[in-house]
């Protein structure tokens, strides 16, 4: 039996209530179970899945005025993980080795299973406005991700 899709004439006309209801209920409970860090204007939720995570951004009244649904290739792009072979000596020792010897998109691949399986654990710099996510092993490195949600350094 072939997938059922959508028409894009139906996504394309002005939503009921009926479906306004539903991506709110589903918007809300993405967050709720999403994986939370503090910000200056509220907090942010990482929702990490297969091929991209979903970002939803919330305000101090507690409601929720942005989504934005994020690829792996741009989250952490090439320059970011060319940087991990010049610090590869700072990540958990199992993975020195493999860094030095796989390719960017297999590097790409476990960093994002790692987000999806909370390996990494984030902190918000208010004074910065950056993410800080550090492995919940390894005290010895941080990858750092700017307010574009894009990983770009690492300390």
């Amino acid at each position: 039996m072939p997938e059922l899709t959508v028409s894009e004439q139906i996504l394309n006309a002005r939503p009921d209530s009926f479906i306004k209801e539903q991506i709110r209920q589903l918007l809300v409970q993405q967050f709720n179970q999403s994986y939370k860090s503090e910000t200056l204007n509220g907090q942010v939720g990482f929702c990490f899945y297969f091929n991209y995570a979903l970002i939803i951004s919330s305000n101090k009244n507690d409601e929720i005025y942005s989504y934005q649904q994020l690829a792996y290739e741009l989250m952490l792009p090439d320059s970011f993980l060319q940087s991990l072979y010049s610090h590869s000596h700072l990540v958990p020792s199992y993975w020195q080795a493999w860094i030095k010897e796989s390719h960017l998109d297999l590097i790409r691949k476990e960093l994002s299973q790692s987000l999806n399986f909370n390996r990494l654990k984030v902190k918000y710099n208010f004074n910065e406005n950056l993410y800080y996510w550090n492995w919940g092993s390894n005290k010895k490195i941080t990858l750092r991700m700017n307010n574009s949600f894009v990983f770009d350094g690492i300390i």
